[in-house]
């Protein structure tokens, strides 16, 4: 037996308050007929205290209701065989289908997809690896008793949302990946940093040539300036085009650049939020690395950048928003627009051309889900037996109702025998 609510048994401290009524509590003292006593006059009747304990029946009943009703408030749960072969067999699954640009090349075929694979039919199917990716994903999305599926260009800023769901969830957890697992899809650090219990099992779908230009969405990063500076903030642009910068950021990685004459600045700062996706990050470090800005915040004295996301839904794609506090003509200005350009340029990541082999770091990170307690996996289910409890402290209410009106009705049958 377990307990869910454990913190319930400090109840049974309550024991002590039919103890100390039945020790404390005064009865009526017994009249007793003495012919020698007759001719005196009468006297009234004064209470007497109790100096041991009496009605040990009714006290043991009263100490039982109060014990049970606090093993009732406890939650406890019986776990029988099949409640255990129960919990063994329920597992929340978090899928993860990578969606970078290497995905749209076509599948290739590979002895470890029949491994990795949901099903043995899959893994000879054709097509481009992201359609392949889905396909599994929901293969292994129907082993599961529940799960949930997200799609992402960068699987790892992913991973704490999904584990999340998963710790929220009454029973064995496991996150799943499915990828081509360039080295930028996933590092030995994002699973190191699972909770402990979290199985980990990564699908690979193997992909051949080179990620297609057709495949990768392009999008201009905004210039959001003031009126009087817009002209000033295009040719900033263009001048960081000409230094051999892209002129096109990657729809998978939405940039805006905001300088300090914005009308609109205060609104967007106020309502963005801290940066939650690992490609900012890591694109705003390298944005201070680089060596034009970091001379021009020599020259400034200071490098006035702020970065932050903003999004009106935590399950929209996020939005890096680069807050210059210099004007667009300004040398760091310019420096930034260049940095920025580049960190979001069309094109697959570094990590995206360096696969990262199934049969050997993959396999290592790889681990089942790990069983978890009944306490935890009672949670949201009503497998509480308090129900039982709760039908035993009424049984005892009666029971003690019935001793009590016995007693009761025999004292007063003997208080009017004597009286006769």
């Amino acid at each position: 037996m377990i307990l869910l609510n454990p913190w319930a048994l400090v109840g049974l401290l309550a024991v002590a308050g039919p103890i100390a009524a039945h020790l404390l509590g005064r009865r009526q003292a017994r009249r007793l007929a003495f012919p020698n006593l007759r001719f005196l006059p009468a006297t009234v009747p004064s209470p007497v205290s109790r100096d041991r304990i009496s009605d040990i029946a009714l006290l043991a009943l009263r100490i039982a209701i109060v014990a049970a009703a606090a093993i009732a408030l406890a939650q406890p749960v019986w776990v029988s065989p099949a409640r255990a072969r129960q919990l063994g067999s329920q597992l929340a699954r978090a899928i993860i289908v990578d969606t970078s640009a290497s995905m749209s090349r076509p599948a290739g075929r590979d002895l470890e997809m029949s491994r990795a694979s949901a099903s043995p039919a899959a893994s000879g199917t054709t097509g481009l690896a992201i359609d392949i990716a889905r396909q599994r994903a929901t293969a292994v999305a129907g082993e599961a008793t529940i799960s949930r599926i997200v799609e992402a260009a960068e699987p790892a800023s992913t991973i704490p949302a999904a584990v999340a769901w998963l710790l929220a969830q009454p029973m064995r957890r496991e996150l799943t990946i499915v990828s081509d697992f360039q080295t930028s899809a996933l590092t030995s650090a994002d699973v190191e940093r699972l909770p402990a219990g979290i199985g980990v099992r990564l699908i690979q779908v193997p992909a051949v040539g080179g990620v297609p230009q057709a495949a990768r969405g392009q999008r201009e990063v905004a210039l959001l300036a003031g009126a009087a500076d817009r002209e000033r903030a295009v040719a900033a642009r263009a001048a960081a085009i000409a230094a051999g910068a892209p002129a096109l950021g990657a729809d998978t990685r939405p940039a805006a650049i905001v300088f300090a004459g914005f009308e609109t600045r205060a609104n967007l700062l106020q309502r963005a939020h801290p940066l939650t996706e690992s490609w900012m990050s890591e694109s705003f470090s390298r944005v201070g690395a680089d060596e034009l800005v970091v001379a021009a915040a020599a020259r400034a004295g200071r490098l006035p950048l702020e970065v932050l996301d903003a999004r009106s839904d935590p399950d929209e794609p996020g939005r890096l928003l680069v807050f210059v506090d210099a004007a667009p003509h300004s040398l760091l200005a310019a420096a930034v627009v260049r940095g920025v350009l580049r960190e979001v340029a069309v094109g697959a990541a570094p990590g995206e051309s360096v696969p990262t082999a199934y049969s050997n770091e993959l396999q290592r990170w790889e681990h089942p889900a790990a069983d978890v307690t009944a306490q935890d996996s009672s949670r949201g289910q009503s497998w509480s037996d308090a129900r039982w409890v709760w039908l035993a402290v009424l049984v005892l209410l009666i029971a003690e109702s019935l001793v009590r009106r016995r007693r009761r009705a025999v004292a007063e049958a003997e208080s009017h025998a004597l009286v006769a």
